[in-house]
């Protein structure tokens, strides 16, 4: 191979890696874009719709995002609602209704699940601390959560001081499985439970040992 051919590859190669660090850097902020764009198209429709067809009916205006500023206001009053005493006794009401017919029973749970893990503002305190647990051999190790540290009657049978650890599946942190692991066994991590929940999502490609700072950019 002569010296143009090599500089000819190099060029070629050059190009390949700026197109991906291109695509890498520019194709998060599309997909972002597209999705706020459906979903402000989606709610603007859906709720603004026949507001907007009244406005201008009558006044000969429309508001633009108003079914999106609906949507909020909806959902800012639901929660208001399920946080009081009315809506805890409703809402479980509903929802048993709901788990009685068969192909809802299999859905809604398991979007409830998922929902309350994104959504939820009791995340943080559910999981406590991030720690490394000997899990699923001796010799490897994966992420978890502490969420419980007084397992009193489980100690008793043990015959050790246990303490209930969340180790979740990946890329989907919403499920996984429940330990019962000596603290001797449990190597406590000094990160965020945020920052270990995106290793976990990414697969491991964003480590959990980086700064809160560099995590930032993920």
């Amino acid at each position: 191979m002569d010296n143009k051919e090599e500089r000819r590859m190099s060029f070629f190669g050059y190009l390949r890696r700026y197109f991906f660090a291109g695509v890498a850097t520019f194709l998060p902020v599309i997909v972002t874009v597209y999705i706020i764009k459906i979903v402000f198209d989606f709610t603007d429709q859906f709720a603004g719709k026949y507001i907007n067809a009244y406005l201008l009916q009558q006044y000969n205006f429309s508001i633009p995002g108003l079914g999106l500023i609906a949507t909020v206001l909806f959902f800012i009053l639901v929660g208001l609602i399920s946080s009081h005493f009315i809506g805890r006794k409703i809402i479980p009401f509903f929802e048993m209704l709901l788990i009685k017919i068969p192909v809802v029973a299999s859905i809604y749970p398991s979007l409830k699940r998922l929902s309350y893990f994104l959504f939820g503002s009791e995340k943080k305190n559910k999981f406590k601390k991030v720690v490394l647990v000997p899990f699923p051999g001796p010799k490897s190790y994966s992420l978890g959560f502490i969420t419980n540290e007084e397992v009193g009657a489980l100690k008793e049978k043990a015959g050790r001081e246990l303490i209930a650890v969340f180790v979740p599946f990946a890329p989907t942190p919403f499920s996984g499985f429940i330990l019962f692991i000596s603290k001797e066994e449990i190597k406590f991590l000094d990160i965020s439970v945020d920052l270990a929940i995106r290793c976990i999502v990414s697969g491991g490609v964003v480590p959990p040992a980086k700064q809160q700072g560099e995590a930032n950019g993920f």
